[in-house]
């Protein structure tokens, strides 16, 4: 039984050592023409990157919309909703990307306290990771664009 063993691993050792050789020998040869077409491929590739993109940034104005109609949802207080609105316009350098983000969420949070908790906790150093289920009250009462604002701050943490 012993012997039976050695020998199928030394049968094993030596296809694992020959094999592989044998393999890289024949593949040069036959790869040749593919690795001479390869550039060709890489530059359609190229081209098709370069294309310009069809999508747009969403429109500011549509963010200020639902952001009014959110106020008067939450029949704040006149001070804290002339504060949202000088707020919105001070930032209005903010239109794209993680500006923007940044924006919403802070608005956010002067209109919805659990949300300024929220971002507080995000931005501080060495924080924890939340993920958005966690937040059992964020598809409570809060409108769908702050809570696609939260999802993607949380996930960008």
């Amino acid at each position: 039984m012993g012997r039976k063993t050695r020998g199928y691993r030394h049968e094993v050792w030596l296809g694992c050592v020959l094999l592989p050789g044998l393999l890289s020998v024949a593949l040069p040869a036959a790869g040749a023409d593919e690795l001479r077409a390869a550039p060709a491929g890489e530059l359609a590739q190229a081209a098709e990157l370069r294309k310009t993109a069809t999508w747009q940034w969403p429109s500011v104005d549509i963010y200020e919309e639902q952001l009014l109609s959110f106020v008067e949802q939450k029949a704040l207080a006149p001070a804290v909703q002339q504060q949202v609105q000088e707020y919105w316009k001070s930032t209005a350098g903010a239109a794209r990307g993680p500006e923007l983000l940044d924006r919403l969420l802070d608005v956010g949070g002067m209109i919805e306290p659990r949300v300024a908790e929220l971002a507080g906790q995000l931005r501080a150093p060495g924080n924890t990771v939340i993920a958005p289920g966690q937040l059992a009250w964020l598809t409570s009462d809060v409108p769908g664009w702050l809570q696609d604002t939260i999802r993607l701050a949380c996930r960008r943490t």
